[in-house]
């Protein structure tokens, strides 16, 4: 067994160390075997949104850590027009996703990316954010389609 209560990441440019509050113990057999074995349990509603909570913070952790080791260098946000395709289905958002970049790798060459997701709170539709690396599309400034005014937010 083997107790540690920090963890430390290499990057190119630095190094980050995280401190967990309280020691945590590892099993030799857990280090050395990738395969988990998951148990279903249940919890206390607290419990559960503690843990979700949780789960939340070590994705957003891996997706940084993901950015951080790539070298992006475009942020996307992509919308799916409703008059055209079912946004709030998401099996098929993800298939025209997947469409999208398959499309601007015949067109562009091999990129990198990364995209995720995202629930609109009051409609329902989902839109995908991402980033991509090494992609150089002829880029056109974003306008709001029916005014032609161009979108800026904070004077960007």
């Amino acid at each position: 067994m083997v107790e540690y209560n920090s963890k430390i990441i290499r990057f190119d440019d630095h190094i980050e160390i995280i401190r967990y509050g309280e020691n945590r113990i590892r099993s030799a057999s857990e280090h050395n075997n990738s395969k988990r074995v998951l148990k279903r349990i249940d919890f206390d509603k607290e419990t559960q949104n503690q843990r979700t909570f949780e789960q939340a913070y070590r994705i957003k952790r891996k997706i940084k850590y993901y950015c951080q080791a790539n070298d992006f260098d475009l942020f996307w946000t992509l919308t799916l027009n409703d008059n055209k395709v079912n946004a709030r289905n998401y099996e098929y958002s993800r298939k025209r996703l997947q469409a999208w970049l398959k499309y601007q790798r015949e067109k562009y060459g091999k990129f990198n990316f990364l995209f995720l997701p995202e629930l609109h709170p009051s409609s329902g539709r989902i839109h995908f954010h991402g980033v991509t690396g090494g992609l150089s599309p002829p880029l056109v400034e974003a306008r709001y389609p029916k005014s032609e005014r161009l979108i800026k937010k904070n004077g960007i």
